[in-house]
């Protein structure tokens, strides 16, 4: 699974509010609180099944957007591992509460 984490810069030149250089836990009160935060934080999170459909042209995806997915290699995801996410496996969480696949 690709785990990879924005940072996404908000133009609050219309709203009056000046935020130049706050510190992350200026911005994330500001984001929680509405308060115009000068970027938003998000993660793009990227299933295994994803991987597993799409392939190369979600590898493409990715490489053609370097300044959102700057550690993604071409080769990198093994297409086919689902790890523990197997047909059958049954997994336990930390509170204790198994499933399966």
């Amino acid at each position: 699974m690709l785990t990879v984490s924005l940072l996404k810069k908000v133009d609050n030149s219309g709203c009056g509010i000046v935020a130049r250089g706050m510190s992350r836990r200026e911005n994330l009160l500001r984001v929680i609180e509405f308060r115009y935060p000068e970027w938003i934080p998000c993660n793009v999170i990227i299933l295994p099944a994803t991987w597993h459909k799409y392939r190369e042209r979600l590898g493409g995806i990715l490489l053609r957007h370097p300044r959102l997915f700057p550690d993604f290699k071409k080769g990198s995801v093994d297409f086919d591992d689902f790890g523990h996410m197997r047909k059958g496996n049954i997994s336990t969480d930390a509170r204790g509460c198994s499933g399966s696949s």
